[in-house]
């Protein structure tokens, strides 16, 4: 859960907008994680909507939930849950001095397995062995 500007809806840092000053932010939802495959990583962020989908949750329960317990549990469950995994990222790239980030529309995670993968790619390329 995080606070936004309410005039430009950038994040506060310390509860002041970068733009406009010191501000009573307006809570959101967003996760953001680093993709990685080996050879690069992008920042991953998903904001309110795909968030929701991808944890099963809405705003207002996820808030729930870090209040019953802590916001450190919450991101723990989210690592044991999340890290590791393969997925496909719907969404844009932007690319600026601080490197490359997706801002993602929607996640889905991809549980073929390394064998039936490789199979699909030669099958599509037409590759015999």
């Amino acid at each position: 859960i995080i606070q936004r500007c309410p005039e430009c809806r950038r994040i506060l840092r310390e509860s002041a907008c970068l733009d406009h000053g010191p501000q009573q932010g307006v809570e959101d939802l967003r996760l953001k994680f680093v993709v990685d495959n080996g050879i690069h990583n992008a920042s991953l962020i998903l904001g309110k909507e795909p968030s929701e989908k991808l944890l099963g949750n809405t705003q207002e329960a996820v808030k729930e939930i870090i209040s019953k317990t802590s916001q450190g549990d919450f991101l723990t469950e989210v690592r044991n849950n999340y890290l590791a995994r393969k997925v496909t990222i719907h969404g844009r790239s932007l690319v600026d001095a601080q490197g490359a980030m997706i801002l993602a529309e929607g996640v889905t995670f991809d549980d073929t397995s390394n064998e039936t993968a490789a199979n699909l790619v030669m099958e599509e390329w037409g590759v015999l062995l």
